[in-house]
Formats: structure tokens, C-alpha cells, sequence
């Protein structure tokens, strides 16, 4: 008998999280860690700019590694746009685009 026949489900693989831990782990060592080593603008700035690739590393694999069902891979990516332009307009004046999406 084949699958159709049986009418048993097929399986859906399970969601790939380990490379989204890994690069959440890495975004919190290299934003917030890495400011502790190397002191002043420089470890904020290498730690800016660390903690964008990890951002990039997260979207990448949410949107084509994480195995998730794609209205919810699009869907969550869709709800992030919505979510900067709300927080647009509810920023503060002194905030400029860097600050609104960095924070």
C-alpha cells in the first residue's frame, strides 16, 4: 500500500533551532561581552557592528535554514517591518532611523 492508501500523515521535519541558538548566544557575547574587553567607542562599535552580522545570521536562517512552515517564516519577517514602522512613529524626536533599529 502506498501512503495515499493508508491515508497515514506524512511527517513534517522538525524545526532546525540549534543554528538560531548559536547565533542568539553569539549576539548577546559579541553586543554585550565584547564592550567589557575592549573599553570605550571602539568595543561599542565592534560590538555594533558584531551584533548586526548576528542580527543578519538570525534572519538568514529563520528565512531559509529554520525549517519552519513558510506563512510563518514570511510571516514573522513581515510582522518585524510592521513592527520599525510603529516604532517610527512613536520614537522620540532625539532618535534617529540607526537608534530605532539598533534598539
Amino acid at each position: 500500500m502506498t501512503n495515499s492508501q493508508t491515508e497515514e500523515p506524512t511527517r513534517q521535519k522538525s524545526l532546525r533551532l540549534w543554528p538560531g541558538v548559536v547565533a542568539v548566544v553569539l549576539l548577546w557575547l559579541v553586543r554585550l561581552g565584547l564592550k567589557m574587553v575592549v573599553p570605550g567607542f571602539e568595543g561599542f562599535d565592534f560590538g555594533m557592528m558584531g551584533g548586526l552580522l548576528c542580527a543578519l545570521a538570525i534572519f538568514l536562517w529563520w528565512a531559509f535554514f529554520s525549517r519552519a512552515p513558510h506563512l510563518e517564516r514570511w510571516g514573522a519577517i513581515v510582522l518585524m517591518i510592521v513592527a520599525m514602522f510603529a516604532t517610527w512613529h512613536i520614537k522620540h524626536e532625539s532618535m534617529g532611523p540607526f537608534w530605532v533599529a539598533a534598539y
